[in-house]
């Protein structure tokens, strides 16, 4: 399992509402640190280099998991989770990626090999953090050391102003050069309001189209400004003309204009309240889409963060707003 986007922006509130300190690990090698158990049959082919006449007609039997193997990713994360309950850490049920320590004073969001660490004292996080180097190798990443990247955002947390800022800036820049699109003009908005993209008529497809999705999917883990203008470009990936390639490089003509915006996360003024305010809003029988399945759109916050926001395609033909 991996840590929700969503519960990894909570943890951090709820982090900031304490007054808790923060760092990142990434274990390295980690889906080579899982053992097989006794019971685990998996084979490999003679590796290149071994032509040694004992190893004619043989095969190797695993004893570690390897990357590429379909249940590695699992394997890992029933180890490092197995480590970390020895450490009398506590799977959440929400979240089987999200552990919360013994006292209820440390939290560990785990994103396969990396890792967020929340503690109300640095010398929680040191201990965790020599514990978890006597089984494996890690790198970690703290404001001290040259700021916090984490999962390709960087992480502003600031404990004295409670705020956290999450941005992306260095990836957009990463990926308008990948794309040619440094030398565009910004646009003020990412999409034109009165745009509305029908389906492509033939079997055709821009090569890059997909690619760009994929880009700017990850890139709205941070930026819900997007996520409607994305949402209705992604709808066109298997067949998609000039007028869908032109909306997509709108995005990103958008995006090089304000890549430097990112998600603020603030800890609640009062740690007693913690209600959720949900904003939620549909289309109705939109002209464009011959389906006349609207669009719903919503947005979720916790205190003045917003921890969940999306653009999806309605499942059924509304009869009514």
């Amino acid at each position: 399992a991996t840590v929700q986007q969503t519960s990894l922006r909570v943890t951090t509130i709820v982090a900031l509402t304490r007054g808790y300190v923060s760092a990142s690990f990434d274990v390295k090698a980690a889906f080579l640190q899982a053992p097989l158990g006794p019971d685990d049959k998996l084979y490999i082919h003679i590796p290149d280099g071994y032509d040694s006449p004992e190893y004619k007609g043989k095969m190797f039997k695993l004893k570690r998991s390897l990357y590429g193997l379909r249940s590695a990713p699992r394997r890992w994360q029933e180890e490092l989770g197995n480590t970390l309950i020895k450490l009398n850490f506590v799977k959440l049920r929400c979240d089987p990626a999200v552990y919360l320590g013994p006292d209820n004073n440390i939290i560990v969001a785990v994103y396969v090999d990396d890792s967020r660490v929340y503690a109300e004292y640095e010398n929680l996080i040191h201990d965790l953090f020599t514990k978890i180097g006597e089984k494996y190798d890690y790198t970690v990443s703290t404001p001290e050391n040259g700021g916090e990247y984490f999962l390709g955002h960087t992480w502003n947390y600031n404990r004295s102003t409670r705020t956290c800022v999450i941005d992306r800036s260095r990836g957009i820049n990463d990926m308008l050069a990948k794309y040619k699109m440094t030398d565009s003009k910004p646009k003020p908005t990412p999409m034109d309001k009165h745009t509305e993209l029908e389906a492509h008529g033939k079997d055709e497809g821009h090569p890059e189209y997909k690619s760009i999705v994929g880009s700017l999917l990850y890139a709205g883990r941070t930026r819900p400004d997007i996520a409607f203008s994305l949402g209705q470009a992604a709808r066109h990936c298997h067949k998609n003309g000039v007028p869908h390639m032109v909306t997509l490089k709108r995005i990103l003509r958008y995006l090089k204009g304000t890549a430097n915006l990112g998600l603020t996360l603030r800890g609640l003024k009062d740690p007693t309240d913690w209600k959720l305010c949900c904003f939620t809003d549909a289309s109705f029988a939109p002209a464009a889409d011959k389906s006349r399945k609207g669009t719903s759109g919503w947005m979720i916050s916790l205190g003045q963060s917003l921890v969940g926001w999306g653009s999806k395609k309605q499942p059924v033909v509304a009869l009514s707003t």
